[in-house]
């Protein structure tokens, strides 16, 4: 894959959850306009690296660029800010983390708000990709009230109704029953081609789903790369992973 012009680079990234190191030195170029996964057993950085991209953890030392430019909201212009909020956002991978509004169509509503979108046309964008997800039928439903598969929905579409370039999924089909996650591909494989889709995984069922190029992480550290297919015909690698017994 092509990363001469990378969308994200993170170079010598440290980041440290007291005695843990979550990334050690890490340093990755991630392309624009792709579908990318971020493979890995649990505990070995997905998480943080994601956060990092988002700009929600700020690295200990070394640092994180998007275009180019540092992702540094402490030193960083309001107009640098509200560009790489509205382009880039972020899926928890436990939706109850990133819901907290008293509705469905108020947590939907709420980034088009923060956003000062005109409030006609955060009704057409509510109203859309509540339909788009087809969870129309929840608009006034407290998410806590909802199914683990609902609150994913309702997650996934606070962030769509942004049109993000970038969209950052955290472990997107983790604790889904069989169809849910089966419907939640689906909308990921339909969307614009033009969108940089980076998920962070241990699923590797899905991985051919959700991506065309992957990126393997052990201990805060990136020890492979290459297209889903050799990644995943690499018993020793994923073994080294700790993907696979």
């Amino acid at each position: 894959m092509n990363v001469a012009d990378p969308l994200f680079e993170l170079r010598e990234a440290v980041f440290d959850y007291g005695r843990h190191r979550a990334l050690d030195g890490l340093s990755i170029r991630l392309p624009r306009r792709g579908r990318v996964a971020l493979l890995g057993a649990n505990g070995c950085g997905k998480s943080t690296l994601l956060r990092l991209l988002n700009g929600l953890y700020p690295p200990l030392s070394g640092e994180v660029r998007f275009e180019g430019k540092p992702v540094d909201f402490a030193g960083a212009g309001d107009e640098f800010l509200w560009n790489f909020r509205r382009r880039v956002a972020l899926l928890f991978q436990d939706p109850d983390a990133q819901l907290f509004n008293p509705t469905v169509h108020d947590e939907v509503a709420f980034g088009p708000l923060q956003l000062r979108m005109p409030l006609h046309e955060i009704r057409g964008k509510v109203d859309a990709v509540l339909d788009r997800l087809e969870i129309t039928h929840l608009t006034d439903r407290a998410p806590y009230r909802l199914s683990g598969g609902e609150k994913k929905r309702v997650a996934l579409a606070s962030i769509l109704v942004l049109d993000p370039e970038v969209l950052l999924l955290d472990e997107p089909s983790a604790a889904l029953d069989p169809r849910s996650q089966s419907q939640l591909l689906e909308l990921l494989r339909g969307l614009d081609p033009s969108k940089t889709l980076i998920t962070a995984t241990h699923d590797l069922d899905v991985v051919e789903s959700i991506a065309d190029y992957c990126y393997v992480m052990r201990s805060g550290k990136l020890i492979a790369e290459g297209p889903p297919a050799g990644i995943l015909a690499d018993r020793r690698l994923l073994t080294e992973a700790n993907l696979v017994r």
